[in-house]
């Protein structure tokens, strides 16, 4: 009887780890499920190439292929696209024209049907123009700045304008998607430091269209230093705290950077904080000894400022607290 039992339970185990083995080898089946898109909508009609897709995520797929044909599958002139993708969101540029897109989801054991939509990208009335780079309110402080736009089709030509504190200050046309100044052979300047704003208009025989509007900072002008208040030269105090005063912005935001060493060398820099807002650097325990600080000044274009001097201090603990 003892036997019988220790067979059916020596059956009941090993039948447990085949099945749980299975479980864990098969992946669930998700032939039947439904890929839901979001975007863009269903026989959206728009000026715009550049378009997000986007669908709903399937827990358990690995992947999506998703499909693009004009003017549609069942009526296919050109297959546009075919990607696989291991997440639910893929930007792609077009032209215009009708479009049918389409995804499906699959793992290593299945797939579901193919959902799709239609778009309509229409250039009658007007061309959008996307602006690449540089990004909306860059700061530099290179004396080269490119500015690159996406290309768009049907365009006979781009019109570059750059203006400085609103007054044009560059006007270029060109059949290519980038610019780059300084440029002497197309009589193009170095831009000086300021403020800019920059857009692009697209001209065809038909239509037209302009880019938004962004903004450049150009400064290449080292901040001043900052001034050294507290503690004074050959100063004995009883915390380690620095204090200074920063120089007012000139062209882009200014931080700082605080140093202090404990060599006359400047070799080993024991404390630092680095392109801090404030103008306050505490150390709460530090050992008494002599200590050697200074801090510079760093501009939002990287532009570093010398700096004001380095002083000197003797840190004696309060211990009477």
């Amino acid at each position: 009887m003892m036997i019988r039992c220790f067979k059916f339970l020596l059956y009941v185990l090993v039948a447990t780890g085949i099945m749980s083995a299975c479980n864990d080898f098969f992946e669930e089946n998700i032939e039947g499920q439904t890929v839901y898109l979001l975007a863009p909508a269903d026989s959206l009609h728009t000026v715009q190439y550049e378009n997000t897709f986007w669908w709903e995520h399937i827990e358990d797929a690995d992947k999506y292929q998703l499909q693009i044909f004009s003017p549609s599958y069942d009526f296919m002139e050109v297959f546009v696209l075919d990607t696989n993708l291991s997440i639910n969101k893929f930007t792609y540029t077009l032209y215009p024209g009708t479009f049918e897109w389409r995804v499906r989801a699959y793992n290593s054991s299945s797939s579901t049907d193919y959902f799709s939509r239609v778009l309509i990208i229409d250039s009658t009335e007007t061309i959008y123009v996307s602006l690449r780079a540089p990004v909306d309110n860059f700061i530099t402080n290179d004396s080269t700045t490119e500015f690159k736009w996406a290309e768009s089709t049907n365009t006979d030509y781009f019109t570059f304008e750059l203006y400085i504190d609103e007054e044009l200050y560059v006007i270029y046309t060109t059949p290519d998607k980038s610019v780059t100044l300084p440029d002497e052979s197309l009589d193009l300047p170095l831009l000086s430091d300021g403020n800019y704003t920059w857009r692009v208009k697209a001209q065809s025989s038909t239509s037209s269209g302009v880019s938004a509007i962004r903004s450049l900072i150009i400064d290449r002008t080292s901040p001043e230093a900052p001034t050294l208040i507290y503690p004074e030269n050959n100063e004995t105090v009883t915390e380690l705290k620095v204090s200074w005063l920063r120089a007012e912005d000139t062209g882009s935001t200014i931080k700082d950077s605080v140093y202090i060493y404990k060599d006359t060398s400047l070799n080993i820099n024991l404390y630092s904080s680095y392109y801090t807002s404030d103008t306050t650097y505490k150390i709460d325990e530090a050992p008494d000894a002599d200590y050697f600080w200074k801090v510079i000044s760093i501009d939002a274009a990287g532009n570093y400022s010398d700096n004001n001097g380095i002083r000197r201090f003797t840190l004696k603990n309060d211990t009477a607290k």
